[in-house]
């Protein structure tokens, strides 16, 4: 019998979870890229135990969505960003050039063109309706809400792996937990199983024969119907394998090689915190300005002030426990 991963000849086949090769280009680095073909770089955070980065991401997410203040929209936008490029080097600065400013620029015109609430009215529309200044500030803070829990979600898919996220949660929720697991793993893998599909298309098909918006369209109709074939024939196996290994009989047991060590208390004591410095600021109306009927921003004071430096903590804690891993390493090399 043939085992997992070798056709029936014996010749090794390519495992599902690996980047396919572009024709043309050099050969793909395997040791420094992890499967999925991904290229991820070493941070402090990801070798936290899972329960701080899942209260990390809680905190920043919840606060992107929730707090509408200049400030600390900028400082979450800010903190999102520059975690995300050192995760993912330059291709976070593709990632928010060339697909989040679109996105920001439809969200901000979106609001003026449908809201004509407000009391500062700068012009009237066609149709009579009114362009209010307050309409078009709120487009462009909600614009930028959603380009920074993008951010921070994309952020938050390379530290938060499947294996994590089933730790967490697999003794609550485990059949919750299994299936999420599952689809985090398998949208990847749809991905990497289409574009292996589309060079397998190009290398038999002449390149004067795909010329034509015709010919891309029954391209693309054939890569959608070989890859649904794939995905139907993977689940399959993959329930054939579940049973086979005794999916469903018994109680089951996990590995857990997960342990909160004095690093993980001390960020989650300074995170609970910043999360009741937030509280108490909410609760007195200072993490949010006013955008209707007029524009209004609520004066700080020293709670307001101390809410703002606990949020850049808060949303630089990844950064600021890389520094100092890499302070450490430094001063490892300089004694050594």
């Amino acid at each position: 019998m043939a085992k997992a991963g070798q056709s029936g000849t014996g010749t090794q086949s390519a495992p599902d979870d690996e980047d396919p090769w572009t024709p043309g280009r050099p050969a793909p680095d395997r040791e420094a890229r992890p499967a999925g073909g991904r290229s991820r770089r070493s941070d402090a955070l990801q070798g936290c135990h899972p329960l701080v980065a899942l209260v990390f991401f809680a905190l920043v997410l919840s606060g992107a969505v929730l707090f509408l203040h200049p400030v600390l929209t900028a400082l979450s936008l800010a903190g999102g960003l520059g975690y995300s490029i050192h995760l993912l080097g330059w291709r976070a600065v593709r990632f928010a050039l060339f697909g989040m400013t679109p996105l920001f620029l439809v969200a901000a015109a979106f609001n003026p063109l449908f809201s004509h609430a407000g009391a500062t009215i700068l012009a009237r529309l066609p149709g009579g309706a009114a362009l209010t200044l307050e309409s078009i500030v709120f487009g462009v803070f909600a614009g930028a809400m959603i380009v920074t829990v993008m951010i921070w979600f994309t952020a938050c898919n390379q530290v938060l792996s499947a294996d994590k996220l089933h730790f967490l949660f697999g003794r609550l929720a485990p059949a919750l937990a299994l299936v999420f697991a599952m689809t985090l793993r398998f949208v990847p893998r749809l991905a990497i199983q289409a574009r292996r599909i589309a060079y397998a298309q190009r290398a038999i098909t002449p390149p004067p024969a795909r010329r034509g918006l015709a010919r891309r369209a029954r391209e693309g109709l054939a890569i959608v119907s070989i890859l649904t074939t794939w995905a139907l024939e993977n689940s399959i196996e993959t329930a054939d394998s579940m049973r086979s290994r005794g999916f469903g009989t018994g109680p089951r047991s996990s590995f857990n090689h997960h342990r909160i060590d004095r690093r993980d208390r001390l960020t989650l004591a300074l995170l609970g915190l910043a999360a009741a410095v937030f509280a108490l600021a909410t609760a007195y109306s200072l993490t949010t300005m006013r955008f209707y009927p007029a524009l209004a921003v609520p004066s700080p004071g020293w709670l307001g002030l101390a809410g703002w430096l606990a949020y850049a903590g808060v949303v630089f804690t990844p950064l600021a426990l890389g520094a100092q891993e890499e302070l450490r390493w430094r001063r490892t090399q300089s004694s050594a």
